[in-house]
Parts: C-alpha cells; structure tokens; sequence
C-alpha cells in the first residue's frame, strides 16, 4: 500500500468514527424534537446549498485545473467570494419569508435561525469549497488534515455549547460552524501557498464580461434548476412534515434515514475524495471518446461498491442503530433500510448525471430531477396530510428510483453507456453473506453482537473492494 492511499484510509477511517460519534452523542444530548429540529435547519441550508451555491461550485470543480495551471484561480474565487456574501444576506429575507407564510421553523427563535443559516451558508461553502480543492490538485494530505480537523474542532464545540448554554439544535449546529470558520482561514492560506497565486483586481475586473457571464450562466442555470428540484425530491418533505405530523416524527425518520445517509455518503466521499481528481482530469480532453471511455470506467468502480453498501447497511440496520443513537430512537431501523435503497438511487444518479457535467449539457439533467422531485413532493404531502405516515419512506424510495431510471435514458442520449445486468450480478452475488445477519436480528439489542455483527461485514466488505480502491490509484 502506497503513502498516499494509507492516509486517506487512516483519515476516513477517523472522519467516519467522528461523523458517527456526533449522531450518538446529539441523540443523546438533545430530545426529539431538537433532533427533528437540526434535519429541518439542514434542510433550510440545503435549499440555499443546493440550489444556489452548488451549481456555481460544480462549474468551479470542471474549470479548478485549468485555472490552477492558469494561475489565477485565486482572481476567480474573489468573485465567488462576493456571490457568497450576497446569497448569506439574502438568505436573511428568504428564511423570514419562509417563517412566516409557511411556519417553517416556528418552534425557533427567527433572529437566531436568520443569523446561523446566514454564516452557514458563508463559512460551510468555503470549508467544502477550499478542502476540497485540495484534493482535486491531489494534495490529500492536506485535504484529509483539514476535513479531520474540521469534524474533531465540530463536535467539541458543538458538546461544548449544548452543555454549557443550550441543548438546542441551534447550538449544536453552531459548532460546526465555528469550526469551519477556524479551519477555513487555514485551509485558505495554505490553498494560496501551494497554488502559487495572488489576487490581481485589474485580472479580476477583465474577467468580468459578458462572454464570461454568458458562459457560466449557460452552465449554471440548468443546473440550478435540475439541483432545486433534486433538494424538493430529498429534503422538502423535512418542512412538510415538521407542519403536518410534528418535529417528534421528523426526528425519528431524519435519524434513521440519517444513519443510511451518512454510511453510504462516507462510502461515496472516499470513492469520490479517490476518482474524482483522476475523472476531471481525464475528461478535461476535447476528444469525446476519451470523455466516454473516462465516464465508463468510473461507472464501473463506483456502482458495485455503492451497490454493496446498501445491501449490508439493510441488512444490518438494527446493529447499527443499536451502536450509532441513543436507545430512544431504537425503533427507527426500518427506515434505515428504506433509507439505504434512497442513498443506493441517489448515488447513482450522480454517477449517471457526471455525463452531462463531462459534456457540458446540463440541461439534461432537469427532466430526471423534475419527475422525482414532484413525485416526492406531492406524495409526502398526501401522506403528511391524509395521516399515511407510514408510507412516507417508501414514496421517496420510488421517487429516488424514477430519478435514476429518468436519468439513465437521458444520459444515453449524450454518450454511449452500456451498463447491462453484469454490472449489478457481481457485486449482489459477493454481497450475499450479509444476509447471515437476519438470523440474528433477536439478537440486535445485545450492544456486543451489534458491534461483532458489524465489524465483520466491515471487514468483509473491504476484502471485496479493496482491489477495487487500488486500482483507481493506478
């Protein structure tokens, strides 16, 4: 095992412990309700997030290598600094909006929830902005020293202030946001050393044309659009349920869909934080056959082990619950399977999405998007409302499917994909052994079980990967 790849297996190893950590520490900390809370606020973030910052982020991912050989990558995040800076002070407007005509957050103080969400959408967007950069440039060691440091620096101050002022969602959250602003100077300081950049207003000021706005607005706006309606098909139904059925209910389903989204968010981040630097890079080539064979290659390492992820996190969702929360949300493992088979869709679709951000064709994406997202709209709201709670889990399952399947066709239009039923046999055959654990499901409340249960379909799924994650370092 080269250095490299043993730093970024030690350093996700420690942001997963961390990460997890942080579930059961909050579950234990805070009731609820609170609990329900912080999925609500992470939902107003990822409105702003998503919809307005993350386009503009993507463009900046497919554009990162030519300005750092450029050297005036720097120049280009000045400007971005100023579109952030506008979107936190809008954000201010839209939240009170939101508040009062729809009571979205009414159990929070407003001044309070304005003031967090706009310095979150500021100092989250250069944490995750900056770090990763690094990465992209293949500086991993500093990528991992940072993302850990970010998360270890989080939790303290988070434990730090729910005990010493407030056990509120707010707090809590509050921080993670301390700590991004800390890590984030550093992070930036070392990014502009190593980059090799200074900022020049007279480049700044040349680059702001009509051409230049044209082009990015041509690649932004779809974009916008496709990811509004990728947050209305995964988080709307946070500020639809908090006003029909409760903050308690929204605690339970977040923690469980929660715990899935996170095991399998960090499965993809180390699969992403390893290929994605090697992807942009391949793809940055006017040659569309390399751009092809660059987007299938990845498909193919990505895909299986997404797939294998998601069949042990159903598997063994009791286990986890009974390591991962506190013993009052015991009973929120079935949508911890559902919320797997969400995830499973969900990574998916990016992989199949890539291929409109290789080739530049992002309105493509909106249609997928569009059919999900108003599927899992109106389907919560029925659910919400005609007191069908139960089948809320199972319409964002569907929904994530349609989104897949939507995008799958439309892709095909862009590049050849030719991923038949052998990319899917393979890893559900080798996945097989995970079902062993539902003989043991009345065994799932004995903490020592749950953690010997887990660990060796851990270790288990790394023997079947790990060939896998090498090679993508070759």
């Amino acid at each position: 095992m080269n250095s490299t790849l043993f730093i970024v297996l030690i350093g996700r190893i420690v942001q997963v412990v961390i990460s997890l950590a942080s579930v059961r520490i909050y579950t234990k900390l805070l009731s609820t309700g609170e609990v329900g809370n912080i999925f609500l606020i992470n939902s107003i973030v990822g409105l702003f997030a998503l919809t307005l910052i993350n386009p503009v982020g993507m463009y900046i991912n497919r554009r990162l290598h030519k300005w750092s050989d450029d050297k005036t990558v720097i120049n280009f995040f000045f400007l971005y600094n100023a579109y952030l800076i506008f979107i936190s002070i809008a954000s201010v407007l839209i939240v009170g909006v939101l508040n009062k005509s729809l009571g979205v957050g009414s159990s929070i103080d407003l001044k309070l929830l304005s003031l967090f969400i706009m310095l979150n959408i500021y100092f989250n967007t250069w944490n995750l902005t900056i770090i990763p950069s690094l990465n992209m440039l293949q500086h991993v060691r500093s990528f991992v020293l940072f993302s850990v440091i970010t998360l270890l620096l989080g939790l303290t101050f988070s434990v730090t202030f729910v005990t010493a002022i407030n056990p509120t969602a707010v707090y809590w959250l509050s921080g993670q946001v301390m700590a991004q602003v800390a890590v984030t100077m550093l992070a930036f300081a070392h990014f502009k050393r190593i980059t090799g950049t200074v900022l020049n207003l007279d480049l700044v000021k040349a680059a702001v044309t009509k051409v230049n706005f044209s082009r990015i607005l041509a690649f932004v706006l779809p974009l916008t659009i496709t990811t509004f309606f990728m947050w209305v098909q995964n988080q709307s139904y946070r500020m639809i349920i908090e006003r029909y059925i409760g903050l308690e209910f929204l605690g339970m389903i977040g923690v469980g869909m929660g715990i899935a989204t996170s095991l399998s968010a960090t499965v993809e981040s180390i699969v992403l934080q390893v290929y994605n630097p090697i992807y942009y890079s391949e793809i940055n080539t006017s040659d569309p056959e390399k751009r092809a064979i660059a987007w299938d290659k990845m498909a193919r390492l990505t895909i299986p082990i997404y797939l294998s992820v998601t069949i042990l996190v159903s598997c063994l969702a009791p286990f986890l619950v009974k390591i991962l929360v506190n013993d009052k949300f015991s009973g929120v493992f079935v949508f911890v399977i559902y919320g797997a088979w969400v995830e499973f869709f969900r990574m998916t679709t990016n992989v199949l999405s890539s291929v409109a951000h290789s080739e530049m064709q992002t309105r493509s994406l909106i249609l997928a998007y569009f059919a999900g997202g108003f599927l899992a709209f109106f389907g919560v709201y029925l659910c919400s409302t005609f007191d069908l709670s139960q089948f809320i889990p199972a319409i964002l399952v569907v929904s994530g499917f349609v989104t897949m399947s939507t995008m799958y066709l439309n892709m095909k239009n862009l590049i050849k994909i030719n991923l038949g039923a052998d990319l899917l046999a393979r890893p559900l055959a080798l996945s097989m052994p995970f079902a062993i654990s539902l003989f043991f499901y009345s065994k799932s409340g004995d903490l020592r079980v749950s953690l010997l249960s887990t660990f060796i379909a851990g270790l288990y799924l790394m023997y079947i990967y790990f060939p896998t994650y090498k090679s993508m370092r070759n």
